[in-house]
């Protein structure tokens, strides 16, 4: 599962949230870009400007992420990838990352009223003075898989790939 922390300017949690698929980070105005400065282990990998940027577990890359161009991760893998939506460059590759390493989000001007989403459904506000940090949560999902399930199988089935 991902965790995201909303982080005030001295770095205490101020709201938390968990999700099974993803935690996608878009604009309040749906017209207007978000402004991302976006930093891995404390080591920045840059500024973003996109409509939003979602982050990932195994189990989530087949959903938003994947619409988003990101690639398809086996269930098993355990990482969060993060895909930027529509990004404002020709550049913008999806990353792989470890679920102990923790990606931290900060608004760039111009993206008062960034909206946090947890799977879709559950909501954070991030205000410009605060920072969005993203990681593996230590919450575990069991999930039941039917006798005979196939990753593959399922793919090729939903994707319409052929044999």
């Amino acid at each position: 599962m991902v965790e995201a922390r909303v982080l005030d300017e001295n770095g205490r949690v101020v709201k938390r949230g968990v999700g099974l698929n993803d935690v996608t980070v878009k604009q309040a105005d749906m017209v207007r870009l978000v402004r991302l400065h976006v930093v891995l282990d404390g080591a920045p990998l840059g500024d973003f400007s996109a409509d939003g940027l979602v982050v990932s577990t195994a189990t989530g890359s087949t959903a938003y992420s994947l619409s988003a161009g990101g690639p398809v991760v086996l269930p098993e893998a355990r990482i969060l990838l993060a895909t930027l939506l529509c990004p404002h460059t020709l550049s913008s590759r999806p990353i792989a990352f470890p679920l102990d390493s923790t990606l931290v989000v900060r608004l760039r001007d111009g993206s008062e009223g960034t909206r946090v989403f947890l799977d879709g459904q559950e909501e954070l506000r991030v205000l410009p003075s605060q920072r969005l940090s993203i990681s593996g949560s230590r919450h575990v999902t069991l999930v039941v898989r039917p006798p005979g399930f196939s990753f593959p199988g399922l793919l090729r089935s939903k994707l319409d790939w052929k044999r």
